[in-house]
């Protein structure tokens, strides 16, 4: 198939849009879970107890690592094997934090979370359906037996 120069232009704009809006969002979470280390009342204010700071510490060892993942993948010039598993993963933990939000009558985690949470699964599936099976989808064995 030969692409116009056009063709090839459009789609790394494109491209370059979404990986940037998804950067974004792994890059805002990442800043909530570490401000939230740091001062663990920050999201919605109240008492701070030992088992508080360990939650906050946990949801940072998770958030910040997973952020790092997204955007180095988002980074490269086309998307990468790996990226569409990565942002379901993302997309569950933003759906997660938004049911959170929901839940202790935080507005901004709910919207954020769920803004997200869309973003990263609708990016997962866009790239299901459009880019080439070798690219975004695990390599599949030949063996059917199993054996090695």
């Amino acid at each position: 198939m030969n692409d116009s120069a056009g063709e090839v232009s459009r789609r790394a704009t494109s491209w370059r849009w979404v990986a940037g809006i998804n950067g974004l969002g792994a890059l805002i979470a990442a800043g909530f879970a570490v401000a939230s280390a740091i001062d663990p009342a920050l999201p919605g204010g109240g008492s701070v107890d030992s088992l508080v700071r360990l939650y906050a510490g946990t949801y940072v060892v998770r958030a910040v690592p997973l952020a790092a993942a997204l955007v180095v993948l988002l980074a490269r010039p086309r998307p990468a094997p790996g990226l569409v598993p990565l942002l379901v993963v993302a997309g569950l933990a933003q759906a997660g934090d938004a049911v959170v939000g929901a839940t202790y009558s935080q507005p901004a985690m709910l919207a954020g979370g769920g803004l997200y949470a869309v973003i990263h699964l609708a990016t997962a599936a866009w790239l299901w359906i459009r880019t080439p099976a070798a690219v975004v989808r695990p390599a599949q064995s030949t063996d059917a037996a199993g054996s090695s």
